[in-house]
């Protein structure tokens, strides 16, 4: 083979060797960022309550996000119902009982759209009347709230106010009475609301609303108060109050046929009086709660001619 007819058989493969080399060291094209889609929101449900619809869900606080979109269905496809900018909650206003309504909800954000939350289908129905009757009770260790129901076989839900979503008992109770724990140092209000307890609740009209204020807890008078004459006074003690908020206990002493005057403070159920008068003195005392006394003890009765000998 000549010369030339080598070069000539050879050509293709040099060029493409040069080429390979030529192209050594050269970058690819940057590749664009993925973007993690966003997750559609959680734990939807819904609560029929007299003229709402109130719809909830989860989402992270944190998420990027311009708010969420709502949809509704009756007979066809999913319609945008609406859009909120921000919470987690939503109250539809526009529905007929004994209708079903199909919701779903998902997120928008500056680069699209979330996934869609799970479908949530809801029938709503008349519901029931309000209770009457709220009362309370405040027991020593609890507080107790009663009512009477308007109709047979409902369900009850209890509230500290008429704009909260979620009751305080965790689920339905058929009793009409519900124990709550005490706030002796604040003021807490309770309402009530009857419910037939189907998937949506449906739940009437809220109850009057009760107010418990600490001037309601009242104790009860002191059991058992006895004296003893001392050397150091006289001695007086009593059976403990069974209210575990009574703060305390007031001491009086009156003279005979005289007007009863304060005389000290304790926090447990004994005092010494160390400033006896002779003579006749009548002892009585009373708890006191966070604002107020309760009423007083029976009386107790010392009477001596002289006082004892102190060291």
């Amino acid at each position: 083979m000549s010369f030339r007819s080598a070069i000539n058989f050879y050509r293709p493969f040099i060029i493409l060797l040069i080429f390979l080399l030529s192209s050594c060291g050269k970058k690819a094209p940057p590749a664009l960022p993925s973007v993690e889609p966003l997750p559609g929101p959680t734990n939807m449900t819904a609560v029929h309550r007299e003229s709402e619809i109130i719809l909830s869900w989860s989402y992270d606080e944190k998420a990027p996000i311009k708010g969420f979109v709502i949809e509704r269905a009756e007979d066809g496809d999913f319609k945008k119902t609406t859009f909120i900018e921000t919470g987690r909650l939503y109250r539809e206003r526009d529905f007929k009982d004994g209708r079903l309504y199909r919701y779903r909800v998902f997120a928008k954000g500056v680069r699209g759209v979330s996934g869609i939350s799970s479908e949530l289908d809801i029938s709503p129905l008349p519901p029931p009347s309000r209770p009457e009757g709220v009362s309370f009770v405040i027991g020593t260790e609890s507080l107790t709230i009663k009512w009477s129901p308007p109709a047979q076989g409902l369900f009850f839900n209890i509230f500290r106010s008429a704009e909260d979503f979620r009751p305080l008992n965790k689920e339905p109770i058929s009793e009409t009475a519900f124990t709550d724990s005490l706030s002796p140092d604040s003021t807490v209000r309770y309402l009530v609301r009857a419910l037939l307890n189907t998937p949506a609740r449906d739940e009437g009209p809220p109850s009057d609303e009760i107010t418990v204020t600490p001037g309601d807890f009242i104790p009860s008078n002191p059991e058992g108060l006895q004296a003893v004459l001392t050397e150091g006074g006289v001695q007086l003690f009593w059976k403990e109050n069974p209210e575990t908020w009574a703060r305390g206990y007031t001491v009086y002493r009156a003279a005979e046929a005289g007007e009863f005057s304060l005389i000290g403070q304790t926090s447990t159920p004994a005092f010494l009086d160390r400033e006896p008068r002779a003579g006749k003195s009548i002892y009585r005392v009373s708890a006191f709660g966070p604002a107020k006394e309760g009423p007083s003890s029976s009386a107790v009765e010392v009477e001596f001619d002289n006082l004892p000998l102190r060291e």
